[in-house]
């Protein structure tokens, strides 16, 4: 009865009388609208200010206009300055709100606080390693000085809210910065009151490493810099971005290991003021397959390049599908593929198992040549690694006597343990737990086992584990004492390797810094990881009503639940695990 109400016709109720809508429905109110405008440069706004696109006429329901509540601008530097714009902004009246979004004009804090209050309670153990991430509450510039904007017009910023059905104007609703625990103890830490929930182990393990024999100096690469920028696999989550390794040689230049979703965003929290002189020390971006999680995050990366330092030699080592996608983002957008100093290196050109006279014999010699010298290297070469796709691993050797190794996605692999041995540090996907062995054989990934026998059988000197499943969303427990065994008393050659062919290893957190020669650090600091991220204060989400480990979800929906070592099962609606 009440559908047929409501779509305009009469109806008899039991009684026999005859009920029209006019009855018992008020007038329709105009539909309500958004619009979000994704302008990057001005180079856009002639087409944009012009386009009939935005004439509200054209999408009148039952004679009615719409209601525009709100317009969302994402927009590059100098789109608003440009008065065009503005004048443009007008045309829709002076009820319509308008938020700004825009790195000048917004306020850069953040948002995420569960990983940062983390990253605040390891940095009482090792401020080198742990660094706290970089914010700034107040925008750069202010709306006020463009006298001309519509009234109704305010920066974007978490928590707000604003009815679209409702005449209420902007709101805040509880945020991601409603249950903050990460900036209350930011003030505590500045005042000197913070104590961390474990101290006295924090105490423990920071005197005892500050004890051992300082015989690190003369060791190769030593200074190497390892920040892993995104830990975890296919899909971001709470703790953990998606894949990205900085490697950083002093005096030579920075290579990139895979750039999933997201690694522009990880590497501007972590190098604040530095992040421009990072982006213009890179000189190699290494992609080792398609999936999203490893390459997403390139085409913004060769963006900002562009902007930033377009005249700063850059080599992509990636395979024909990936180069495939970056010309096809290139017709849609300029990410500086058809510039002079953009070198592209396919990994196929760099085979291990060629010889160095079929490299330099072929198409990229000049390319793989000035790869070389940027970097200091003696060689680099790609090894096809064991994945459900094409997947390829890398091996850098430097001029200096050290040597990394990156794995990709890949079961343990023959032709890596070979291509990759003595290397200094060794950085392995180790997706899967033991118990997931199975899972992890159907889906062509390592266990934690399997990558750390992957390095014994290497010889590397150390070994970094990265890539986990995000069903391990804070910190996986590694299994076997023997792998994480620490002597007390180490002798001078134990507190760089591990005598008897036991790498050091260390489990990868986002936004780590870890140089090569205090990667034993991060061995000796096992025990410690796992305490501080069993800390109870995060019993209850931080970050909105909802959180699951490979999504968000509607909370009235009731379509997820976390299932067993915090992997998310789907209920009635859903068809199995994830």
């Amino acid at each position: 009865m009440w559908g047929a109400l409501t779509k305009g016709e009469s109806v008899t109720n039991a009684d026999g009388e005859r009920i029209t809508p006019d009855m018992c429905i008020g007038p329709s109110t105009p539909p309500a609208a958004f619009l979000l405008i994704d302008c990057p440069d001005t180079t856009y706004l002639d087409y944009l200010i012009n386009s009939k696109d935005f004439d509200l006429s054209k999408y009148e329901e039952g004679g009615q206009s719409i209601n525009l509540r709100v317009v969302v601008h994402r927009l590059g530097n100098g789109v608003l300055e440009d008065p065009r714009y503005r004048e443009w902004m007008r045309l829709f009246g002076s009820e319509t709100q308008h938020l700004i979004a825009n790195e000048r004009y917004s306020s850069n804090q953040v948002v995420f606080t569960s990983p940062a209050y983390y990253q605040l309670c390891l940095s009482e153990l090792d401020d080198q390693i742990f660094r706290l991430p970089h914010e700034s509450a107040n925008p750069e510039m202010s709306l006020s000085d463009l006298t001309d904007l519509p009234p109704k017009t305010d920066y974007l910023r978490p928590g707000m809210s604003l009815a679209m059905t409702q005449p209420k104007g902007l709101e805040y609703s509880p945020s991601p910065l409603a249950q903050d625990k990460y900036h209350p103890l930011l003030v505590e830490r500045e005042r000197g009151t913070f104590v961390s929930p474990i101290h006295d182990l924090y105490e423990e393990v920071r005197k005892d490493v500050t004890e051992r024999p300082e015989v690190m100096d003369e060791m190769p690469g030593g200074d190497v810099v390892l920040t892993t920028l995104g830990t975890g696999s296919v899909v971001p989550s709470k703790y953990r971005n998606v894949s990205s390794t900085l490697v950083q040689i002093p005096n030579y230049g920075t290579i990139m290991l895979d750039c999933g979703e997201g690694t522009w965003g990880q590497m501007a929290r972590h190098f604040g003021p530095n992040l421009e002189s990072i982006l213009r020390d890179l000189r190699c971006i290494f992609i080792s397959h398609i999936p999203g999680d490893h390459h997403i995050g390139l085409s913004k990366m060769l963006i900002k390049r562009r902007e930033i330092c377009p005249d700063e030699p850059i080599h992509l080592i990636v395979n024909d599908a990936t180069l495939q996608y970056l010309q096809e983002f290139h017709q849609l957008c300029d990410i500086g593929l058809n510039l002079s100093t953009t070198k592209v290196i396919r990994c196929n050109d760099i085979f291990w198992k060629s010889t160095r006279e079929e490299i330099l014999n072929g198409s990229n010699k000049e390319s793989v040549l000035s790869l070389e010298a940027d970097l200091g290297l003696e060689s680099i070469q790609t090894v096809r690694v064991i994945h459900r796709s094409q997947s390829f691993g890398i091996v850098v050797r430097h001029r200096s006597g050290w040597s990394l190794v990156f794995s990709g996605d890949t079961m343990p692999c023959k032709d890596l343990i070979t291509a990759g041995q003595g290397a200094t540090v060794l950085v392995h996907e180790a997706t899967m737990a033991d118990e997931e062995q199975d899972q992890a054989r159907a889906k062509a990934h390592s266990t934690f086992s399997q990558a750390l026998d992957v390095g014994e059988r290497m010889n590397a000197k150390n070994v970094v584990l990265t890539h986990f499943s995000q069903r391990y969303p804070k910190a996986p427990v590694l299994p076997g004492a023997t792998h994480i065994s620490y002597s007390p008393s180490p002798s001078p050659s134990d507190t760089v390797f591990h005598s008897g062919g036991t790498p050091n290893v260390a489990l990868a957190f986002d936004c780590a810094s870890m140089r090569i020669d205090q990667l034993w650090k991060m061995h000796r600091y096992q025990e410690v990881l796992a305490k501080t991220f069993e800390d109870p204060v995060d019993a209850e989400d931080d970050e909105g009503p909802v959180e699951t480990v490979m999504g968000i979800e509607d909370a009235n929906e009731g379509k997820y639940k976390k299932g067993r070592k915090g992997e998310v099962v789907k209920t009635k609606k859903g068809k199995g695990k994830q």
